[in-house]
């Protein structure tokens, strides 16, 4: 269960595990739209790659929203 309680800064939102993934990334891999959205709000970069695929948290939310947007 992803909780997204303790977004206060950017910095936050900028934390990576060591492979790369920040708080974001899980959002956008689990689906909690709420957290992407509030996360988001707070400035967290969609710039930043994950260290395996290179891939930014929102190419991993894509197929998603192209899910979402084409119902």
């Amino acid at each position: 269960m992803l909780l997204c309680t303790n977004v206060q800064s950017k910095s936050n939102t900028e934390l990576v595990d060591n492979s790369g993934l920040s708080v974001l990334h899980y959002a956008c891999i689990g689906q909690h739209m709420s957290c992407v959205q509030l996360l988001l709000n707070n400035d967290a970069s969609v710039l930043l790659k994950d260290k395996v695929a290179l891939h930014t948290a929102l190419l991993v939310l894509f197929p998603v929203l192209t899910i979402i947007v084409c119902y």
